[in-house]
């Protein structure tokens, strides 16, 4: 487990599940909900991340080192190379 996830787990353990006192006032409240975004918004970026931009990256980067590897080939059988704009 990343230490980011500890964290947020640790924090969610310690309020309850981000669940206030029933006597807390607006301030903690508005603390408590702070606390429940900020894992949810970190669990859509975990998500975000790991499974749409790291594989596009990915995806990419192999694109990019397989027409890189076919045009250093082409060049070298003196045949010219069109690079896709």
């Amino acid at each position: 487990m990343h230490p980011q996830a500890a964290a947020l787990a640790r924090i969610a353990e310690l309020t309850d599940g981000h669940v206030p006192p029933a006597d807390a006032c607006p301030t903690f409240r508005g603390l408590y909900h702070g606390l429940s975004e900020l894992e949810r918004e970190m669990h859509v970026h975990v998500h975000l991340e790991n499974h749409i931009l790291f594989p596009r990256a990915a995806a990419l980067a192999r694109s990019a080192t397989g027409n890189a590897r076919a045009s250093a080939g082409e060049r070298e059988r003196g045949r010219p190379v069109y690079d896709e704009p």
